[in-house]
């Protein structure tokens, strides 16, 4: 899954860090362990090449947009990750209408307690303890303002955001397609060549008298992924 992706880089950078700055090893292992970690950080830039690992952090509702400030994201990408997920969330998933969140009322001040003489050491009466934030069902601002859930109760993220369809269904829709993605052992670099590789390879067939272009376009066109979004849109 992607989420295990990235705690696992994340991790082992933490791991080669402390190795790095640790007195209890020899100064070759240290030498060695910061080499690692900067070799480490460039497979980690690449994270934000590919959405679909953040947007699968970010749609674990026990981790959300709090994972990034955990592992040492700073504001400025935790922002640009919030933005870009509401971006794809409004192109391809929402189709209903939702209200705006309201605003919570001003605590009105009690009255005092019926009777001519009040008790000399009561305690004052002040504004009652605010609760934690309850999300808007459906709505993605809501949902990225609100805390992260302690835990699922034993369930996985997808029987979670299953069970969510009937009152959540365009943010579970999103949710049951980022977070179903398989992860590739292909590394970044590879996955750029392998891409030109086929697209290579789809024009020199293009030529060919087996090829037909329109059953290729039917094809693409019917296994096409949500994730590249619909034609026309």
């Amino acid at each position: 899954m992607p989420v295990s992706y990235s705690a696992a880089h994340n991790s082992l950078r933490n791991s080669l860090i402390n190795a790095s700055n640790s007195d209890d090893i020899a100064d070759i292992c240290r030498v060695a362990a910061y080499s690692r970690s900067l070799v480490l950080n460039k497979y980690i830039d690449l994270d934000p090449n590919c959405e679909a690992y953040e947007f699968a952090i970010v749609l674990f509702p026990h981790l959300t947009l709090d994972w990034f400030k955990q592992n040492g994201r700073s504001s400025t990408q935790i922002q640009r990750i919030r933005e870009s997920i509401v971006a794809r969330y409004e192109e391809l998933f929402k189709t209903t209408s939702q209200p705006s969140p309201a605003r919570p009322s001003a605590p009105q001040p009690q009255a005092p307690p019926p009777g001519r003489v009040r008790r000399r050491f009561a305690a004052p009466i002040g504004p009652p303890t605010p609760s934690a934030p309850k999300q808007i069902p459906n709505d993605i601002h809501s949902y990225l303002d609100t805390p992260p859930l302690p835990s699922l109760e034993g369930k996985t993220v997808l029987q979670y955001w299953s069970a969510e369809k009937p009152t959540q269904p365009d943010l579970a829709e999103m949710a049951l397609t980022y977070c179903s993605a398989p992860s590739t052992s292909v590394d970044g670099e590879r996955m750029s060549s392998q891409t030109f590789r086929e697209q290579m390879s789809l024009g020199a067939w293009s030529d060919a008298p087996f090829f037909d272009l329109d059953v290729a376009e039917g094809i693409i066109e019917q296994h096409a992924s949500s994730l590249r979004g619909v034609s026309g849109r």
